[in-house]
């Protein structure tokens, strides 16, 4: 006997939830590419120098914008705010970031009333998702710096990367499985570590050209919206999911307890009257 229709689109639904929360449970140490980000207004993530508590900095997303090089190249990114502190020392630069890749497109940044600009074209590109084990890139771009009213200036430059392996980076804000992203063409270099658990970086590091590590920023806290809607989406199958069951197991009961349709409870055979 074939089921019924409604107990394979209960069958499907059931599996698309199971799905759902087998994707979210997955061990962090589990091998997997890495994908690009999906950034949110009101997105933040906070980092401590795990040398020295007093210096912090902290990353918001402001919005998804479109920003103009220096050279009047026009590019989709999101504009973020990172506000680093040193105790009473605030240093605030805004940087538009396009998430396809992290590419750098402009980082702008005030200091004694004096707006410093540097654009670069194509975006500086920090990533190349999916991100795999051993995979590299490279770009040609050109950087250009605008200081106050003066002129702009232009050169010419090349940045590589390579991926160094993924394992589990152990923060204050919790265990994330990161892939590390090491900055390639010899000298001093940085090394980010980025998570699709957190949507950017759970530790920075950087290091001189004798491989000695000379700071290191670890991701704190955090408020990465796509991780949240996408748990929300998940148990929202999964309730519905359970209520489809509910519903089912209630109508067969009473379908049960009615009988095939066409039935009736026995009658009483009926009565005769006594003989006289």
């Amino acid at each position: 006997m074939r089921p019924a229709p409604s107990s394979r689109i209960l069958a499907a639904f059931v599996a698309i939830a199971i799905l759902g929360v087998a994707f979210i449970v997955v061990p962090q140490g589990a091998r997997a590419d890495a994908n690009a980000p999906t950034w949110t207004s009101g997105d933040f993530w906070v980092y401590t120098d795990a040398s020295n508590p007093n210096h912090t900095l902290r990353v918001d997303v402001v919005g998804r914008e479109n920003t103009r090089t220096l050279l009047g190249t026009t590019y989709d990114s999101f504009h973020t705010r990172e506000t680093e502190s040193t105790g009473s020392i605030s240093v605030t630069t805004d940087k538009w970031v396009r998430t396809s890749d992290l590419g750098v497109v402009n980082s702008t940044v005030t200091v004694f009333n004096v707006v410093s600009i540097t654009t670069f074209d194509p975006p500086q590109a920090q990533a190349s998702f999916p991100l795999s084990a051993q995979k590299s890139w490279a770009v040609t771009l050109n950087v250009s710096i605008k200081i106050g009213g003066g002129q702009v200036f232009t050169a010419s430059t090349s940045a590589s990367a390579q991926v160094e392996g993924e394992s589990d980076v152990v923060v204050p804000a919790g265990t994330f499985h990161s892939f590390s992203i090491r900055g390639l063409g010899g000298g001093a270099y940085a090394k980010l570590y980025y998570s699709d658990q957190a949507g950017y970086w759970s530790k920075k590091e950087t290091y001189n050209a004798q491989d000695q590590k000379t700071s290191e920023m670890d991701l704190r806290s955090y408020h990465y919206q796509w991780t949240t809607t996408f748990l929300l989406i998940v148990v929202g199958l999964i309730a519905l999911a359970a209520i489809a069951v509910a519903v089912l197991v209630t109508v067969r009961r009473r379908r049960r307890a009615r009988g095939p349709p066409g039935t009736y409870p026995p009658q009483p055979p009926p009565e005769t009257p006594p003989p006289p």
